[in-house]
């Protein structure tokens, strides 16, 4: 790793499950140093991930999977993030208060951050 950041793309597949927001929180962390993204990027992003995973949990079934694609730059990330069902319309409005704010594609079922720094 050192001065030089990394570029490539990472999946991830995790349970539609609230205890499973660490493990994402700390891939986004380790995904975002290898990019070389600095340390509020990072925070911001983290915090970003896990609150739409939050959003994508609600009213998911417990077998559901949330998928994550990472897309590493150079000094940049992005997530994408999808479920098998669309985001309730009402969660919506939660996605778009947060940093960035996320994009909703794929008929509301990924959920893509963008960020650089």
């Amino acid at each position: 790793m050192g001065s030089h950041p990394e570029t490539g793309v990472i999946r991830l597949a995790l349970p539609a499950q609230a205890d499973f927001v660490s493990v994402l929180r700390v891939a986004v962390r380790v995904v975002a140093t290898r990019a070389g993204c600095d340390d509020d990027t990072r925070s911001r992003l983290q915090a970003t991930a896990g609150s739409t995973f939050f959003v994508m949990l609600d009213g998911s079934a417990t077998e559901a999977a949330i998928e994550v694609v990472f897309t590493l730059g150079h000094g940049s990330v992005a997530l994408d993030m999808t479920r098998g069902v669309p985001i309730a319309a009402d969660k919506v409005r939660e996605l778009d208060a947060l940093d960035g704010p996320p994009e909703l594609r794929d008929e509301r079922r990924t959920v893509s951050i963008r960020s650089t720094g």
